[in-house]
């Protein structure tokens, strides 16, 4: 089964808590959400050649990366780090570099579960999943 596809979520685990740690160390990011980020019921993993797409329903929570490539991602309020894209098999690795710390976001698609794991190096910050289940 290919990772390209459309998923629905089906549940959230510490994923409030790792948002909220998140943003205590980018105030604007909380000023503006609070303790919850917008988050789409869907998910859509495009595959074309190198680029990967990652479409959650809002363009501004909607991102294109090449494989193997560091490169920069701008998110909400203007604020860009810097990123890199693996996939081995149909496991998805986006590492996200940020002055002291590294976050990644691991696609791990088993069957048709798809499980996105979020944990950062910075202390304090606890991991994270979003399972959902794959639509086509």
């Amino acid at each position: 089964m290919s990772l390209a596809g459309t998923y629905e979520l089906v549940r959230n685990e510490g994923v409030e808590a790792h948002y909220k740690a998140l943003a205590e160390s980018y105030k604007s990011v909380s000023e503006k959400y609070g303790s919850s980020l917008p988050q789409s019921k869907t998910l859509i993993i495009s595959l074309d050649g190198d680029k990967v797409k990652i479409d959650r329903g809002d363009p501004k929570f909607s991102s294109e990366y090449m494989l193997n490539q560091e490169t920069e991602e701008t998110i909400f309020q203007g604020y860009t780090r810097k990123v890199k894209a693996t996939l081995s098999d149909n496991v998805l690795t986006i590492e996200t570099y940020g002055e002291n710390s590294t976050s990644k976001r691991v696609f791990t698609l088993s069957g048709s579960e798809l499980v996105v794991s979020l944990s950062s190096t910075k202390p304090g910050i606890p991991e994270a999943k979003r399972v959902y289940k794959k639509l086509n």
